[in-house]
């Protein structure tokens, strides 16, 4: 169904987007010695 897979690629980009936001804020912790 054409709703379904595309609730499943939302769901893929948001578990992406938040899985970089993470590592992006880990980097920043990092470099700001935390």
């Amino acid at each position: 169904m054409v709703a379904r897979d595309f609730a499943e690629e939302i769901e893929a980009l948001y578990a992406a987007e938040n899985a970089k936001n993470a590592k992006i804020a880990e980097d920043a912790e990092n470099n700001a010695g935390i």
